[in-house]
């Protein structure tokens, strides 16, 4: 089973953003003193309270670890699931790295995305990158975006949108995803799809210039993102320490598969060792 609870819960807030109305911000943080900070980024249609068995290992790994619901998603303002551009994301990301170097400026900086959220935290790294000290990216979603132009060419516009069997072996997550009242469980919208186009390319088209430190990983059979993409990115970046993952027979969150809590541990090795 997946492992769903710590001993380190997080911790809630909600700030005003002028004109942009509340953002939900979530820390994590264990007993000790952190010797590193983790920005978590989260996926399209779901929200940063998923996270909680990943933060809470994370922050008992001793690492100060803070994420929050993107615009449109869980509890922040916006209307669901609508991403105007990706860059509008990076910059609730950005609201959050400003609250965690206020809160420990010593600290180096990680940050870690997943699917829709690894497209965001690689365009926040390659806007920020001698600020952050590594880039950690979950099943990104950054491959190719021509299926995406197809889709967004068709008409009508087709109704598209995320089957939770393609989230993970383990039943108990597709249950909680499909009852849990904070996920979006409806069709994409078609601003959403233009972003996430426009971001992969945009993406796609200035990889080596990431030079940071990177380790990705991804679900071998993940239908949702292919991890060709994953693949592609990891060989066309400029970073000299870098390492990949595809876990065979995985899918797409692989940090809710069987198999999530050694792989949370494995980054947590990662960032200890560049910490």
């Amino acid at each position: 089973m997946t492992v769903k609870r710590s001993s380190t819960p997080s911790t809630v807030k909600m700030r005003e953003r002028p004109g942009s109305g509340e953002q939900l911000i979530r820390r994590w943080q264990g007993a000790t003193t952190p010797r590193a900070t983790v920005v978590l980024v989260h996926g399209y249609a779901e929200h940063s309270g998923r996270y909680e068995h990943v933060g809470g290992a994370l922050a008992e790994a001793g690492f100060a670890v803070w994420t929050t619901d993107l615009r449109g998603h869980g509890r922040t303002s916006g209307e669901r699931a609508s991403v105007a551009r990706i860059e509008d994301l990076a910059d609730d990301v950005r609201v959050v790295l400003a609250d965690a170097r206020a809160a420990a400026a010593s600290l180096p900086v990680f940050v870690l995305g997943h699917s829709m959220g690894g497209l965001v935290a690689t365009s926040v790294a390659l806007d920020a990158p001698f600020t952050l000290r590594g880039l950690i990216l979950s099943g990104p979603a950054v491959g190719d975006p021509t299926g995406l132009d197809m889709a967004l060419a068709m008409e009508p516009f087709p109704e598209l949108s995320i089957s939770s069997d393609g989230l993970s072996r383990d039943p108990e997550v597709i249950r909680d995803y499909d009852s849990d009242p904070l996920n979006y469980r409806g069709p994409f919208r078609r601003e959403t799809l233009q972003a996430l186009a426009e971001g992969a390319r945009a993406v796609r088209a200035r990889a080596a210039e990431i030079r940071l430190p990177l380790l990705v990983l991804h679900g071998g059979e993940d239908p949702i993102v292919p991890s060709l993409g994953s693949e592609e990115l990891f060989s066309s970046v400029s970073s000299v320490d870098k390492q990949i993952e595809i876990y065979p027979g995985l899918r797409h969150e692989v940090l809710n598969e069987p198999e999530g809590a050694e792989i949370a541990r494995t980054i947590a090795l990662w960032i200890a060792a560049r910490a």
